[in-house]
């Protein structure tokens, strides 16, 4: 059984730990085009962060991992309301495999469900998410229109009909 990992939200004297770790996790993502870090510390200083739901799991007094849930604005998703965009999740090499990635994922959805957020939107390897409930964004009737590879795009209702309304996500702006 795996650890189950305390998760706290993350605060100002993290962020040099947190900006190395995404610039290192994104050197062998998906989708990376090198301006990740930059893309975080934007959304960190907009109006779409949620200090609440920027979350890390420390060891001996070290960030090793770190998600950031930020909000989508409805001309992001179509028709949408009360969305939220889960990226990135980032677990150091050497704890990978440990739970830690659940534990972050796990609390930052109970955090997002207490604060009526109604869907969550991410670009992700299907198999991973979808032990937390999340399904292809197509198989929603949702597409993602900056393009992503559509069968990474996933979806999750956090509300009943949470993904009802919603036709169309813009995920990469």
């Amino acid at each position: 059984m795996k650890k189950k990992w305390l998760v706290r939200e993350e605060r100002e004297g993290d962020f040099p730990e947190i900006d190395t770790l995404v610039r290192t996790i994104f050197q062998s993502t998906l989708i990376s085009d090198g301006n990740e870090r930059d893309f975080f510390s934007t959304i960190r200083s907009g109006d779409r962060f949620v200090p609440e739901l920027s979350l890390v799991v420390e060891e001996k007094s070290q960030v090793i991992g770190y998600l950031m849930l930020s909000e989508l604005p409805r001309s992001k998703t179509r028709n949408g309301e009360k969305s939220l965009l889960l990226s990135p999740v980032c677990t150091r090499e050497e704890y990978r495999h440990q739970g830690v990635a659940s534990s972050l994922i796990q609390a930052a959805l109970e955090k997002a469900k207490k604060r009526q957020y109604e869907a969550i939107f991410l670009i992700g390897h299907p198999i991973f998410y979808s032990r937390f409930g999340f399904m292809t964004a197509k198989a929603a009737g949702i597409r993602e229109i900056n393009g992503a590879p559509q069968e990474y795009v996933q979806a999750l209702a956090l509300t009943p009909g949470g993904l009802q309304n919603i036709s169309e996500v813009d995920l990469l702006a």
